[in-house]
């Protein structure tokens, strides 16, 4: 696509090129014998572009643009020097100097070709030798146009003037195709989503001990990675869903406290055993979903959310006690829990999006027969992770 930009004086236009030739339009003076005042006599010519290769410029592809000439099939020039120049481009057309025959051959290496500053090497006296010309003219992306003069031998000056769009900003251009597409936001659409995730997090749990006449309380950390499938519909304002959540777990460090009589003074004691239980490595979860969209702009939404499902550890173990002797295990039923949170969503096209989101997970943890061969009393448990994942979704 051609960078477009007002015509001031005598322009060239150009654009970022592949192997093939492709069209660049220059602008110069029409040469007439009177100068005409007051009235615009530039004319366009067309002028084509190639990358650089050698010294040698092949030309078979620029004869079939001027079938009629008779034309070389190549020709070698005297490069200027090019150290530290990127993006090296030829311009070759035509300027003419009447309307019957072809014009003036003009050959311009062009460096750093794709950059806000743009290196013209000039052939001035067009002896296809860039060595006696000095140092390139140097053109600032949106500035005003140079004007060069070229004087090739037995022949009346030519006078072109070179300039450069200005180059566009990437994340303007995106935006300004978001605005464009009124399909960019997921309004009463259906969409599906994944995400990748991470978490930590603590299980607690403590009881009174009618025997011992003493409390006995229970905390284990844990970290945890998560993938996430979700379908939703969107609404404007609002949407619901489905979503399966895997969680790989690991708990570690756990501490079992019971504080016992101290016979020995009126102080009590406290037994601390450390690392003696196991928990399951895997949970699934399977739950529904709502949230509210609030705009932040035309591309990003905040969107508080909430979820309510069914989860299951696998293995469907709890192994309070795992020393010789002393297993003790319970089943791990499923068990309801609760999330909420709040998720930033970034619209990146057309029915598409990437999100990040932080959510509080409660989980019921609550294994079977619990604790049933003590006499206990006020048992409190409560299982609470925090879950940051990124994701992405499209609609359907």
């Amino acid at each position: 696509m051609f960078f477009l930009t007002r015509l001031i004086g005598f322009l060239i236009f150009f654009q970022i090129c592949d192997l093939r030739a492709q069209e660049v339009q220059i602008v110069v003076p029409q040469q007439y014998e009177k100068n005409i005042k007051g009235k615009d006599i530039s004319v366009k010519e067309k002028f084509y572009s190639y990358p650089f290769l050698s010294e040698n410029v092949d030309l078979k592809d620029f004869q079939q643009k001027y079938p009629s000439l008779a034309l070389p099939d190549s020709f070698k020039i005297k490069l200027p020097n090019l150290e530290g120049i990127l993006d090296t481009m030829l311009l070759l057309g035509f300027v003419k100097d009447h309307t019957t025959d072809p014009g003036l051959f003009v050959l311009l290496v062009v460096g750093n070709y794709n950059s806000p500053e743009v290196s013209f090497f000039i052939d001035a006296n067009v002896d296809q030798n860039y060595l006696n010309d000095g140092a390139p003219t140097i053109v600032q992306a949106g500035a005003a146009p140079i004007y060069v003069q070229l004087h090739p031998a037995g022949k009346k000056p030519r006078e072109l003037g070179l300039s450069v769009p200005e180059r566009p900003n990437l994340i303007k251009l995106k935006l300004q195709e978001l605005k464009q597409d009124y399909k960019a936001r997921m309004d009463n659409k259906l969409s599906l989503g994944f995400a990748l995730g991470a978490g930590t997090g603590k299980l607690i749990y403590q009881y009174h001990n009618i025997d011992l006449g003493f409390p006995t309380w229970y905390n284990v950390s844990l970290v945890e990675k998560d993938l996430r499938l979700s379908l939703s519909y969107n609404f404007h304002r609002f949407g619901v869903g489905v979503n399966a959540n895997y969680s790989n777990l690991y708990y570690y460090t756990s501490y079992l406290n019971i504080r016992f009589d101290n016979p020995r003074g009126l102080r009590t004691g406290v037994l601390t055993e450390r690392n003696i239980d196991r928990h399951a490595r895997n949970r699934l979860q399977f739950g529904v979903s709502a949230a509210f969209r609030i705009f932040l702009s035309q591309f990003i939404e905040l969107q508080p959310i909430f979820t309510y499902g069914r989860s299951s550890n696998f293995p469907k173990d709890y192994f309070l006690d795992t020393r010789p002797n002393k297993e003790v295990v319970y089943k791990l039923s499923p068990n309801p829990f609760l999330e909420y949170g709040i998720q930033m969503e970034f619209t990146t096209g057309a029915q598409r999006a990437f999100f990040l989101n932080i959510i509080r997970n409660q989980l019921r943890w609550r294994p079977d027969n619990f604790l049933e061969d003590l006499n206990f009393s006020n048992l409190k448990i409560k299982h609470l992770s925090w879950k940051f994942t990124l994701g992405y979704r499209f609609g359907l």
